[in-house]
């Protein structure tokens, strides 16, 4: 889209300056053929400056995408605390595998904590909220309100 804007207001500059050159070229009979090559060195330069514009809003667009744009999985995932493993623990209601990949935990794995209690392996979450669940695959709590950690 940017793309045909930008070659429009690019041919329409060139058409511009082709007529200011057809009405200058009426008025001096002895003219010469120089005209006509500056109009194409003033086109060309037209074209460079759209272009390098178009290059730096794609640039802009880019770094905002890539440092400013947050990631709403991201986001969500963040909430739930981190923890390592240790079987025969506390957590987790006494899971020793994920629920989601039924997968066993490893002593010394890093884990993620839902507001219900359950535990997971952090990237099992992060695909189960990325798939658009909200819900505990174990107890299915509602894990994405505000009100989540008001559980029990």
């Amino acid at each position: 889209m940017q793309i045909h804007i930008i070659c429009s207001i690019c041919f329409f500059a060139y058409a511009g300056v082709q007529a200011n050159d057809d009405e200058e070229n009426k008025h001096h009979h002895d003219h010469d053929d120089k005209w006509n090559d500056s109009s194409l060195w003033v086109f060309a330069a037209y074209m460079a400056i759209l272009i390098g514009i178009t290059l730096v809003l794609f640039l802009l667009l880019f770094l905002w995408h890539r440092f400013c744009h947050v990631d709403p999985v991201a986001a969500m995932i963040q909430r739930f605390p981190v923890f390592t493993f240790v079987p025969g623990g506390e957590s987790g209601f006494g899971a020793t595998e994920c629920s989601i990949c039924l997968t066993e935990f490893a002593d010394g794995e890093h884990l993620r904590m839902l507001p219900c209690g359950h535990i997971y392996h952090r990237q099992c979450l992060r695909e189960l909220v990325a798939s658009g669940s909200m819900t505990c695959p174990d107890c299915r709590h509602n894990f994405g309100n505000n009100n989540a950690w008001e559980v029990r």
